[in-house]
């Protein structure tokens, strides 16, 4: 009886833990390995390892935006990028009309680098749920991980040079703050928007 008692009110429970545990476990890893390959075909990210793409979904915090709001304005200071989970959003950019981006698209990678102003206006047309990496917490994830610099700049000079610029491989030395965001000026002024369609 004893026995029976105390497997009713303390083994069955501490089994029923064990596997809501484990499988909330489970279910953040397969989140977190499906958000890795999302943001793994942003070009800014594609040549980062599963171990560094694994550190910019760690940096970047889930946001939402109800319909009709703006995400970011035409002309002010970029500081953010953003990766649509959920949701779409109208991108109205003068000369170009508007465009509706949906999940796995993604806007203002080149503002990490640069800071420089957006080139559209994003408002949410539904309700979006998104990853948001700011420029704070991209510096930061520089400072923990040069190697995350040194391969976002030798992947996308490899991209200028591929469209006409002249632009050195920085090779193996460590990437200064100055250098990626002259690089991000480059990249605005080669590729005249910084938003995409991320999962082709």
């Amino acid at each position: 009886m004893v026995t029976a008692n105390l497997v009713r009110g303390w083994v069955a429970p501490a089994i029923l833990f064990v596997l809501v545990v484990g499988a909330a476990f489970l279910a953040v890893r397969w989140l977190t390995t499906q958000q890795m390959r999302a943001v793994g075909f942003v070009p800014l990210f594609s040549d980062l390892s599963k171990r560094q793409l694994r550190s910019v979904v760690a940096s970047a915090n889930e946001v939402q935006f109800s319909p009709g709001s703006a995400v970011v304005e035409e002309g002010k200071e970029g500081k953010n990028f953003y990766f649509i989970k959920r949701g779409t959003v109208v991108v109205q950019a003068p000369g170009v009309g508007d465009t509706t981006l949906g999940p796995g698209a993604y806007f203002g990678e080149v503002s990490l680098l640069d800071g420089g102003p957006r080139t559209a206006t994003v408002r949410a047309e539904t309700m979006v749920t998104g990853l948001e990496l700011t420029r704070a917490g991209f510096d930061r994830l520089l400072a923990k991980d040069p190697s995350i610099g040194r391969t976002i700049m030798r992947n996308m000079s490899s991209w200028l040079r591929e469209h006409g610029e002249d632009t050195p491989d920085p090779g193996e030395s460590e990437v200064s703050r100055s250098e990626l965001v002259e690089l991000g000026r480059r990249l605005r002024a080669a590729r005249r928007s910084e938003w995409g369609q991320g999962l082709r």
